[in-house]
């Protein structure tokens, strides 16, 4: 194979091309693959399809990794389609590629990384994690909870107030005035699609805050450079790996919308999404000041927990939103699945958590504030 011929699917790794990638990240000099064993791996992927490698080596192998994950696009035509509406296949190639070098980050270690100019035809390579735990999409521990806002304060420190950032192409900007432009089309769409069939899912205080979101979307922007850095901006637990026995590593995956925007993007998506609503209740006062902490740990200590708690309440909306899409774009089979699983159901997970939040946390009166704030930057 060439360079620019590369598998998008887990049938078509050969040998020979796996071997090529990994001597070119100075791997198995002395060795190459023979036989590669695939197999699914057993939570298919909505985005993506995903698959455990197995080389079997030739020669000294003594460097290269057991098993491998290939990432490729997914069969899914639906979640295809909001894939490369939203270049997420893009920006998670370009961001492995940008970061590879940087070991200290949460991330997997990323051995190949491959796509076309359409956007659409990727090849990822990771490394398998399998022997760490995975998160739960719905039903965590608090101690897992506790341990992502450790990583998630990690990384965010990383990157706190890097303006730099923003000169990536692949990184997004949540202030631009064109993406506010597009969340204003994009979500009033999605608010009307998801409406009709999901109403049941919220109480009607939750749908008139939706409603008067949408309303004033236009009217608001995250103040100017004001406690943002680096987010995943879908950081629930099911996209981490946390430590276990057989492996001590935590890691954050699926880096398909990486953004410049505030932090608590993704503390209210964890906080939120990964328990039952009664144990966010209990918990959430002591898990914000966990993350503060381990934020003030790294260095950071122009964010307050009054400024912090603003940022989740406001936020819990965006993370509404793109469960919407997910309602509306994604398999809801396998989020039903994975929710009877946990012990509850895909409805709850994506929508009665969030609009229990939305209801706890006054949350039009942030929107309005919000938009003070906006005029005020704007005057």
């Amino acid at each position: 194979m060439t360079k620019l011929d590369f598998p998008i699917t887990g049938e078509a790794i050969t040998p020979q091309w796996l071997t090529s990638e990994l001597r070119a990240r100075g791997l198995l000099s002395n060795g190459e693959i023979e036989h590669i064993e695939l197999a699914p791996l057993s939570d298919p992927g909505q985005t993506a399809d995903l698959f455990r490698l197995t080389p079997r080596y030739v020669g000294d192998a003594s460097d290269a990794p057991a098993t491998l994950v290939a990432k490729v696009p997914t069969t899914h035509e639906g979640a295809k389609a909001l894939s490369l509406a939203m270049q997420a296949y893009e920006k998670e190639i370009r961001f492995y590629r940008h970061f590879r070098q940087e070991s200290a980050l949460p991330i997997p270690t990323c051995y190949a990384a491959e796509i076309d100019e359409s956007g659409e035809r990727f090849v990822l390579i990771l490394e398998d994690l399998g022997n760490a735990r995975n998160g739960a999409l719905f039903s965590n521990p608090i101690t897992d909870i506790e341990r992502g806002l450790t990583g998630l304060a990690a990384l965010h420190a990383r990157f706190w107030g890097k303006q730099e950032l923003l000169e990536l192409p692949w990184v997004q900007d949540k202030s631009a005035e064109d993406w506010v432009e597009l969340g204003a089309v994009v979500f009033e769409q999605v608010v009307a699609g998801v409406r009709g069939t999901y109403e049941h899912c919220l109480s009607p205080n939750s749908w008139s805050v939706v409603e008067h979101y949408r309303d004033n979307y236009r009217s608001m922007k995250v103040r100017p450079r004001d406690a943002e850095t680096l987010v995943h901006s879908d950081a629930h637990a099911k996209q981490m790996f946390f430590p276990s026995e057989k492996l001590d590593r935590f890691v954050i995956f699926d880096w398909q919308a990486p953004s410049y925007g505030i932090a608590a993007h993704d503390v209210s998506r964890l906080l939120v999404l990964g328990v039952t609503t009664d144990e966010r209740r209990q918990h959430e006062d002591a898990l914000l000041a966990h993350y503060l902490d381990a934020l003030r740990s790294h260095g950071v200590t122009d964010l307050n927990a009054e400024r912090l708690r603003y940022g989740v309440r406001l936020t819990t909306l965006n993370n509404l939103f793109i469960n919407m899409l997910a309602a509306l774009q994604t398999d809801t089979e396998i989020l039903g699945a994975q929710a009877r699983a946990e012990g509850t159901t895909w409805e709850e997970g994506l929508f009665g958590r969030l609009g229990a939040a939305i209801d706890d946390w006054d949350t039009r009166a942030v929107i309005d504030q919000m938009v003070r704030e906006s005029a005020e930057d704007a005057g």
